[in-house]
């Protein structure tokens, strides 16, 4: 398998898949590394602690590990594995009830003026519930089309649409709830 390993053009993702497949630690590594990033800021996001985020990711991690037969190409490893994080995330923060802390600013909204405006804005986004967190994180701060929202939550396209329209009304209501509050 090592000499396959060597064989293969840099950057060959299919290959990585299936010398991962076949148990390659570093094949693995190769096709998850340009994901960590996304997944921990998802993650992040949904649960409010960087600690939490990593717990999620690194349980998204040994699932994708011992799942990863399932994918048949290459291209389909970081949907799939960014499904993980979220619904993992997701699932934690339901179940441990995670308050946010992290700073965020969605597009939709101006960026923050000042320092204040900031702490309004995470407080208005920590108001919403982790599936509102997720969808508003995933489209609007990692700027995902809807379709590829759907499939990180497990949802239809036309819910992603419905959630995002109404999370956003939550979220601009509390943003302006807390900025008159000040």
């Amino acid at each position: 398998m090592e000499s396959l390993l060597k064989s293969l053009p840099q950057g060959d993702a299919d290959g990585l898949l299936l010398a991962a497949c076949d148990g390659s630690q570093s094949a693995f590594g190769s096709l998850v590394a340009p994901h960590l990033r996304s997944a921990l800021g998802a993650a992040a996001a949904i649960l409010g602690s960087p600690d939490d985020a990593e717990d999620v990711v690194q349980e998204s991690m040994l699932s994708a590990w011992t799942r990863l037969r399932q994918l048949r190409a290459a291209a389909a490893f970081g949907p799939w594995f960014r499904r993980m994080v979220v619904r993992g995330a997701i699932r934690t923060a339901k179940r441990t009830r995670q308050v946010r802390v992290l700073e965020l600013t969605p597009t939709p909204l101006p960026a923050p003026d000042s320092i204040l405006d900031q702490v309004v804005l995470d407080a208005a986004f920590d108001r919403l519930s982790p599936k509102d967190r997720a969808v508003v994180y995933l489209r609007f701060v990692l700027d995902l089309p809807i379709d590829e929202t759907a499939d990180a939550l497990g949802i239809p396209a036309g819910t992603v649409k419905s959630r995002s329209h109404y999370a956003l009304q939550r979220l601009r209501a509390a943003y302006e709830e807390g900025s008159h509050a000040n």
